[in-house]
Parts: C-alpha cells; structure tokens; sequence
C-alpha cells in the first residue's frame, strides 16, 4: 500500500520579495539619517576656529561685522561662527610687527648688488646714475643720497586698518617715500650720510605718526631704519675727502695736544718764576729792614 499523496505547499514569492526591499528601504533610511546627522554634525563643527595670540578676528554675515558681546573683534582663543556661507571669518596680524621696505631711494634695487647691470666687473667705475633704475634723494646742499627705508609698524584698530582703509600697505610706502625727500631736502649731505643719522630717523618717525594719525589708517609706528649710503660715482673722491678730514683732525688733535703742553710748561714756569721773584723780593725787603735798623741803630749812637 502506498501513503496518502502529499500536496504541494504553495510560496507567496511575491509577499517575501515585498517584505525584503521593505526591510532593505528601513536600512538605507536609517543609515541616511545616521549620515545626515553626522554631516550636520560636521558642518557646525566647521565653524569652530581658533585665534592665535597674535590675532585678533572677525565675523562677517552679509558683509557686515558681528558684534560679540559689545565688541566687533574676537581676542585669541577658540571661538564658533556659522560656517559658510552663512558667516564669513577673517584673521588679521594685529600684534605682529609688519615692515614696508621703500626701494625708492636705492642705487640698484635689483639683486647683486649695486649697479650690478651697469657694472658687471667689480674693478670697474659704475656708470652714471640712470634716471629709472638708480633712485636717489636729494639732500638740501643738492647733493646725492642713496638709502635703504625699513619702516616697522603694528596696527592700532585692526577692523580700520582692515576695512576702512584700502590698501594700508601702499599708503604707508607713498609716506615713507614723501617723508624721506621731505627732510633731507632740509638737510645737508654730511649730516644725512654721518653726523645726523638718527635725527633724520627720528624726524621721519615722528612726521609719520602724525600723518597715520591724520589719515585715520589705524596703524601705529614702531620705528624707521635708515642705511645711507653716497653714489658709487663719487666713491673715492668721498673717501679721500674724509681721509682728509680725517688727517686734519689728527692735526688739529696733535696740534691742541702740543698747544696745552707747552702752555702747561709755561704755566709751571712762569709760576716758577713768580715764586722765585717773590721770595727775592721778601728777602731783598727783610734785608733792606735790617740795614736800615742797623744805620739808625748807629745814627742814634753817634748823635
């Protein structure tokens, strides 16, 4: 005898297959919440920025300037913004020394030296001053002076010196620049080149912070350097004229050394002499007294 006949169990394919992409669909929804927090996450973390010690920073939105607690500028430290493009961060030098370097007054701003182009053998004399390439001051006696400008400067209203003023960098070249020629034409060339070096720097110094101040730049000024230097046309004639000078110190030294000798020597001799005399003269007087006492002592005597 055979068993009863089994019958075939029927699969509901299309249920499983349903149930299957509806499993896989809660999958990618949930791993796509996971990830759009994570980028929101990210994206709010982007907005954390540090400032340095030497800097000081601002928020922009809309190209305005966000104020932080009454103040429009953010001290060294960490700090968080809404990243872009809602906001906008910009980080200024504010405690840094800066330095503008003038080339206007150079005899040869190129590398390698002076005259370089004009002179390509050491040994050989330099060319004439050309117009364009050589720059120059001139000093009030209508002499040439070339000079290395380094001005050092901070800044004093960094959001000023920043957005205020276009261009701070250029407007403190153009016054250097104007300052420089300004004051040596005042001046004479020795004193620009040796004996009034730091007065020339100071009065550059002190004509710079008042126009700064005018000019509302924002800026301060630390100091100048100045490195004067003659044209190498007139190198050697300059060189034997300060030996000269040199010599003739020498001389006039040499000559008032010898002067205060010998006025030395004639003071101690003439004191000598006036010693001697004044012991003559007391002793010729003492020796007059006694004879004169003597011849009256005998006067008397024989009266």
């Amino acid at each position: 005898m055979t068993g009863p006949a089994r019958i075939p169990e029927f699969r509901d394919e299309a249920g499983e297959g349903r149930q299957a992409l509806s499993a896989a669909l809660r999958s990618s929804f949930r791993f796509l919440r996971i990830l759009s927090g994570l980028l929101v996450v990210l994206y709010l973390a982007s907005g954390v920025f540090k400032v340095e010690q030497h800097q000081v920073a601002f928020v922009l939105r809309g190209g305005r300037p966000v104020d932080d607690e009454g103040s429009r500028q953010l001290g060294p430290g960490v700090h968080w913004t809404w990243p872009r493009p809602f906001s906008e961060i910009v980080k200024v030098d504010a405690a840094r020394v800066q330095m503008i370097e003038s080339t206007a007054f150079l005899a040869d701003p190129k590398p390698g030296g002076l005259y370089a182009e004009d002179s390509p053998d050491a040994s050989a004399a330099p060319r004439a001053l050309h117009p364009v390439r050589n720059g120059y001051v001139l000093s009030g006696d209508l002499s040439i002076v070339h000079t290395r400008c380094v001005m050092r400067y901070t800044l004093s209203d960094p959001w000023q010196a920043t957005f205020g003023v276009a261009d701070v960098p250029a407007i403190l070249r153009n016054e250097l620049d104007h300052a420089v020629t300004r004051i040596a034409a005042g001046r004479r060339a020795d004193e620009l080149l040796r004996s009034d070096v730091d007065a020339w720097r100071l009065e550059i110094e002190d004509r710079l912070r008042a126009r700064c101040a005018a000019l509302g730049l924002g800026v301060r000024v630390e100091g100048i350097d100045l490195s004067p230097a003659i044209p190498a046309q007139i190198e050697r004639e300059t060189q034997a004229v300060t030996e000269a000078g040199q010599e003739a110190a020498k001389l006039v030294a040499e000559a008032r050394g010898m002067a205060s000798r010998i006025d030395g020597e004639a003071s101690s001799q003439a004191a000598r002499m006036l010693a001697e005399a004044r012991s003559w003269s007391t002793q010729m007087v003492a020796r007059t007294s006694a004879d004169l006492s003597t011849f009256q002592a005998l006067q008397a005597r024989h009266a």
